[in-house]
Order: C-alpha cells, then structure tokens, then sequence
C-alpha cells in the first residue's frame, strides 16, 4: 500500500491599518479605511498594490509618492496570521520612490553610454566611407 503525502496548507494574509483608528484598507487607487477592510493574499500581492503609489511624472527625474497614497500616510501592514505588525507603509512607499529613481537613474547613465558608442562607432563608419 502506497501512502499519501498531503500538501501542507500554508495561512496568509495581509491587511492594512490605521492605527489611529484601527480601521482597515479597501485596497484599490483611492483606498479609504473601513470597519472590513480587504485581505491580501499574499505581501507580494499587497507590495504591488502599494507600487501603484509611487509614479514618475511625465519628464521628471524621480519618482515620487501620488496623492491618492495620503490616506496611507499613517497606515501599518500587519500580518493577521501573527498578528504582527510589518512595516509602514509611508515608509515603504518613499523607500521604493528612491529605489526606482535610482534604479532609472543607472538605467539612463547606461543607455547614454550605449547611445555615444553607437553615435562612434556610425560616426567611424562614416569617416571611413569618405
């Protein structure tokens, strides 16, 4: 007789609050905080959510936090399963603004250096063409 292995269920799940009131986030572009709040499934599914907050302007440099975020100015992820708190999310948001903006800022340097090369290297083509 062959046994069974049984997959082991793992319980998740991530709200988030505001402490002051102790109300929970509906979630979506313009959250506002309610005695039922929802439920992320996963911290990855909520870090997304928040990722919706932080945007880079048309022609801006860096990116920064929208204004639809400023009722999560005082907010906390909490993990319902341990009943602990995670971390702010204002916090997390401006984090995440100058990670991007770094992160753009490399990129940029980057292509620029890609885009001379390229510039050279036609530039040579040319000059040896004459």
């Amino acid at each position: 007789m062959t046994s069974l292995v049984m997959p082991t269920l793992k319980m998740e799940g991530y709200v988030i609050v505001d402490p002051a009131t102790g109300l929970f986030s509906s979630g979506g572009m313009s959250p506002k905080f309610k005695k039922r709040g929802k439920v992320w499934a996963n911290i990855g599914h909520l870090k997304n959510h928040l990722a919706q907050f932080v945007y880079q302007y048309y022609r801006e440099k860096e990116y920064t936090i929208v204004k639809a975020a400023e009722p999560y100015r005082k907010a906390k992820v909490y993990d319902i399963v341990s009943n602990k708190e995670l971390f702010d999310v204002w916090e997390y948001l401006e984090e995440l603004a100058a990670r991007k903006t770094k992160e753009r800022a490399e990129w940029q340097a980057e292509h620029d250096e890609w885009y001379k090369a390229k510039l050279r290297a036609e530039l040579n083509e040319l000059e040896n063409k004459s």
